[in-house]
């Protein structure tokens, strides 16, 4: 509830949380998986986004950032 945050630029973020603190569900009101309650999402023109959810997890061995890792992308990274 409450939330407002804006990337700009090269910026990335990471959402980190405790378990059924909204995470999965704030990504998927970004990706228009689910519709918000309230309030709105806008990209820029030249925006690229992505998503890893749990689910899409190959390999369940590695968490998100080492399955990205093992595909040879880093934080320095653009995806």
């Amino acid at each position: 509830k409450g939330v407002s945050f804006e990337v700009r630029g090269n910026e990335r973020l990471w959402i980190a949380g405790k378990n059924g603190s909204g995470k999965s569900t704030l990504c998927k009101i970004i990706t228009s998986e689910i519709d918000a309650d309230d309030g709105s999402i806008r990209f820029g023109t030249n925006v690229k986004w992505g998503y890893l959810s749990q689910q899409s997890l190959i390999n369940r061995e590695y968490t998100g950032y080492e399955y990205l890792r093992s595909l040879g992308l880093d934080t320095t990274t653009s995806f």
